[in-house]
């Protein structure tokens, strides 16, 4: 029971992480005009990197399976809040770096308007 609830977990991080990542690039896609291809570059490689870990949960879980029982709910337990641990940070480090940029545009817009 315990592990099909690791299992069925996984399965909604690995569809939930990556959906979220293509929102919110391309929210900013639209927001952002003279940035497009930064942003396209940094949702392809937090894609990438979530593929990455998609495939090292999938072969923990390949080990999990084979140890005994008692341990097996805990390790896919670990493995699965792992998991959503990675997700969540690259989902917030899209965030950050949107943040960064609109920090630098409203710095540039206040400094072009000083200027004139």
């Amino acid at each position: 029971m315990f592990i099909n609830i690791a299992y069925q977990s996984c399965k909604v991080l690995l569809l939930a992480v990556p959906a979220l990542l293509i929102v919110r690039a391309a929210r900013r896609f639209r927001a952002e005009t003279p940035r497009r291809r930064a942003i396209i570059a940094l949702t392809i490689t937090l894609l990438l990197l979530w593929v990455a870990a998609s495939y090292v949960t999938a072969a923990a879980g390949y080990v999990g399976a084979r140890v005994l029982p008692a341990t097996q709910a805990r390790l896919m337990f670990l493995t699965t809040l792992n998991y959503a641990a990675f997700g969540s940070s690259l989902v917030m480090l899209h965030g950050y770096f949107a943040a960064q940029t609109r920090v630098a545009i409203a710095r540039c817009d206040r400094g072009c308007l000083l200027r004139n």
